[in-house]
C-alpha cells in the first residue's frame, strides 16, 4: 500500500538556483496501513550550481509518540549532478553523506553513518530505434552502532536495497549494497536489469545476491502494460525469493 502522512510542508524557491523545503508530519500510515502518532520535522536546503549539479543539506527528526525505538535524527549531505563533455554523452554522479543518533525518548545509544556514491553515463539518442542508454555502478552503505543500524523508516526503500524487499528494514548488523544498473529505451520498450549484492557492515556476513529486471511499454497516449521479475539468492540472511509483478496503468 502507499504510505501516507497527515502533515503540513512549505516550500520556496523565489531565490534563483535556492530552494528550501520544510515539513512537519503528526501521523504516518505506512505500507501495512497502521497508522503511527509522531511529532516529525523534515527539512532541507538545495542549492543547484551551474554547469556542475546540486547540494542538499538535510535534516530529519523523527519523534515517534508509541514506538520510540524508531525515533532519530539525521544529519545530511548530498551533491548529484550531468555534466556533458560532448554531444550526445552524459556523465551521471551522486555523493552522499549522512549521520544518525538517538532521538528524544529512543532507549538506544547509537552513531550510525551513512554514505552513497555512483557514477555512471547516458547517451539520450543511439539512432531511430534505441534511446536513453543509461548504465550506472554504485555503492550503498547503511552503518551500525550498538547493534542499532541506520534506518529510513519513512523512505521508499523499494526503489533502492532490491525490489524483492528483503531489506525494508536495515537489519541490525548494518547494510552495505554494491549494484551495477543498465537500462534503456528499444523501439518504445523501456528496459532496466539491476544486481546487487549485499554484506553486513558488522561482522562478515555475505546476505546474498539479487537480480531485478524491469520492462515497460507505454501506447495510445493514456496507457502502459509493465513487468518486472526479482531474485534474491540468500546465503547469511533471510531465504531464497521470486517476486513476479505484472500491471496495466491508465492515465487520464
Amino acid at each position: 500500500m502507499e504510505q501516507t502522512y497527515d502533515s503540513v510542508r512549505v516550500t520556496n524557491t523565489s531565490v534563483p538556483n535556492l530552494s528550501l523545503d520544510g515539513t512537519y508530519i503528526w501521523n504516518v500510515r505506512n505500507i501495512l496501513s497502521k497508522s503511527n502518532n509522531m511529532n516529525s520535522f523534515l527539512g532541507n536546503v538545495g542549492y543547484k550550481v551551474p554547469k556542475f549539479g546540486k547540494v542538499t543539506a538535510y535534516v530529519y527528526l523523527l519523534d515517534y509518540d508509541d514506538l520510540a525505538k524508531k525515533s532519530s535524527q539525521t544529519y545530511g549531505i548530498r551533491f548529484t549532478g550531468v555534466a556533458a563533455p560532448v554531444e550526445n554523452f552524459k556523465i551521471l554522479y551522486l555523493a552522499e553523506y549522512a549521520h544518525q543518533s538517538d532521538y528524544q525518548d529512543n532507549p538506544a545509544d547509537f552513531d550510525a553513518d551513512y554514505y552513497h556514491i555512483n557514477g555512471g553515463f547516458k547517451i539520450p539518442d543511439m539512432g531511430p530505434i534505441f534511446k536513453n542508454l543509461t548504465a550506472k555502478i554504485g555503492y550503498e552503505f547503511q552503518g551500525s552502532d550498538n547493534g542499532v543500524s541506520f534506518k529510513t523508516p519513512l523512505g521508499t526503500n523499494h526503489a533502492f536495497n532490491g525490489w524483492v524487499d528483503k531489506f525494508l528494514a536495515t537489519p541490525a548488523d548494518g547494510l552495505t549494497d554494491l549494484y551495477g544498473m543498465i537500462s534503456g529505451n528499444l523501439m518504445g520498450v523501456t528496459a532496466k536489469f539491476i544486481y546487487h549484492t549485499f554484506d553486513a557492515d558488522e561482522g562478515s556476513a555475505d546476505y546474498g545476491d539479487e537480480f531485478d529486471v524491469m520492462l515497460k511499454y507505454s501506447f495510445n497516449k493514456h496507457y502502459s502494460v509493465l513487468a518486472a521479475y526479482g531474485t534474491y539468492d540468500a546465503d547469511e540472511f533471510a531465504t531464497d525469493t521470486d517476486k513476479f509483478w505484472l500491471q496495466l496503468v491508465v492515465n487520464f
